[in-house]
């Protein structure tokens, strides 16, 4: 209860023009025509700024996770860049972002100094052949439908975790991330969580 009278309270003040600037949580496209309404009645102003972040979306993978199997698996270079590989990314800037966007890896920003040109598309293509030779050069070996096991014998899935509320898109781009790791054999499970909880 209390959570919601402050986000209410902060609604009110930004609608009323009472703060100087906010970007963060509100600058999403499902806020704009909350805001837009508002805009005569607060006496604010909106205005587009480049984004801070280098990505909308980056998928982690706990390099020292407790499991020494997903440990091992995670350390190894080349899964890492088979899952790059088959992501599609173009299939998620077109169907998300409404072909807005490019397929970058996790670098700066092209407006700042420390980008690389050579770095930053590095394994951001879509190439699911070149992703199956890397995992079948691993080792790993396959049930008959392909799927690639674990040392264990176990099939290889990930949990991703995200935050929901603070970014409704990426739901949507997860489940597609989700049918395109399955094209590769690999499982994927989304869990959402509150961001007090992480």
């Amino acid at each position: 209860m209390l959570r919601a009278i402050c986000l209410r309270w902060l609604y009110n003040c930004r609608l009323n023009g009472e703060i100087d600037f906010q970007d963060r949580h509100i600058a999403a496209l499902q806020n704009m025509p909350l805001f837009l309404d508002g805009k005569e009645t607060g006496g604010y102003r909106i205005f587009r700024k480049p984004p801070d972040p280098m990505n909308t979306m980056v998928i982690m993978l706990n390099q020292t996770h407790r499991d020494p199997v997903m440990r091992e698996i995670f350390n190894r270079r080349d899964f890492r860049v088979a899952l790059s590989l088959g992501m599609d990314r173009q299939e998620i800037i077109d169907t998300i972002h409404v072909g807005q966007g490019e397929s970058y890896e996790v670098v700066p920003r092209p407006e700042s100094l420390l980008q690389n040109e050579q770095l930053a598309p590095q394994f951001a293509g879509h190439d699911p052949a070149q992703a199956g030779e890397l995992l079948d050069g691993l080792g790993y070996e396959r049930e008959a439908n392909g799927v690639p096991l674990e040392p264990d014998g176990e099939p290889i899935s990930l949990d991703i975790i995200a935050i929901a509320a603070q970014c409704p898109d990426r739901i949507e781009a997860l489940e597609l991330l989700r049918q395109q790791s399955a094209e590769m054999g690999i499982g994927m499970t989304q869990w959402f969580q509150d961001r007090t909880l992480i």
